[in-house]
């Protein structure tokens, strides 16, 4: 067997460039709930401080790309812990006369949807208590039905909100935009060694460590989409923690054997590299 990316590895970080810094900071911080770590003129940090952890970083570009045809991320999502906490953000939601079309469930999730003002899409989601007893290995990811409840029917006279996001918030699965779904699988499944399920018909695949959900990769192809360019909007990079300097080390010599450019700094423990579609993926330590 081939390299594995290390199963306890994760996707714990987004990087967004964007175009106005203090609307996007409101939303994430008043609408979705996060805190403001950090704030310099041009970047901000979001995410729960007293964790210490930063879910969502926003860089501001100053002539931003107007071209909307490149590969990119379709959305990212954030794990809540129980539905109380869940049902707390969507009465917030509501309260700020913001609309969700509505909250989609099935046997393993509650979830629903948001946009950002810029066009980034936002999930928010639940897992239910049976699917901590289910074998990921049997769930078809590509092919889940939910069904659609209205905000009223599935609060069911549910009043409690909150305005922040609970503490034990954490960071859920990305779904990305690609050009050729072909050389990205040879890039995340034959090189990064994640495990896949593909559609091909559909052209999509989800990806994952070790049948581990919560680190989904989602995937989905549109031939029409060009690589991205330093003055793109939307997703910059997202960064994947690993918990040893040898795990580091190992993978940066995996990249070397397999001719994949990545730039390495040991001391740092800090590995940055760019997917075929010129995402950029960073790689720190817990």
């Amino acid at each position: 067997m081939g390299y594995q990316l290390p199963t306890r590895s994760k996707v714990e970080f987004v990087s967004l460039k964007i175009s106005n810094l203090n609307q996007m900071v409101d939303f994430y911080t008043k609408v979705i709930g996060l805190s403001l770590i950090k704030r310099t003129e041009r970047v901000a940090y979001l995410g729960i401080p007293s964790k210490r952890k930063i879910f969502i970083s926003l860089h501001k570009l100053d002539t931003p790309s107007k071209d909307k045809n490149v590969a990119n991320m379709k959305s990212f999502s954030l794990i809540l812990p129980d539905q109380d906490s869940f049902k707390k953000s969507l009465v917030h939601i509501d309260n700020l006369g913001i609309k969700v079309s509505g909250v989609q469930s099935n046997e393993y999730f509650d979830m629903f949807h948001l946009v950002d003002p810029e066009g980034n899409q936002v999930a928010l989601y639940i897992e239910k208590f049976n699917f901590h007893d289910t074998d990921v290995t049997k769930v078809n990811w590509l092919n889940l039905s939910f069904k659609s409840e209205t905000l009223n029917h599935y609060l069911g006279g549910f009043k409690a909100k909150s305005e922040k996001l609970p503490t034990t918030t954490r960071f859920g699965w990305i779904d990305i935009r690609v050009n050729n779904l072909k050389k990205s699988l040879h890039f995340y499944r034959d090189i990064l060694g994640l495990d896949a399920q593909i559609d091909t018909k559909n052209k999509q695949a989800v990806l994952m460590t070790n049948h581990d959900h919560h680190r989904q990769f989602v995937l989905r192809q549109d031939s029409n989409l060009d690589p991205r360019n330093t003055e793109t909007l939307g997703l910059d990079y997202f960064d994947i923690k690993m918990f040893s300097a040898s795990e580091m080390s190992q993978l940066a010599k995996h990249f070397s054997n397999e001719d994949v450019d990545c730039q390495y700094s040991r001391p740092n423990n800090f590995i940055f590299v760019s997917d075929p579609d010129l995402i950029n993926i960073t790689f720190s330590l817990l």
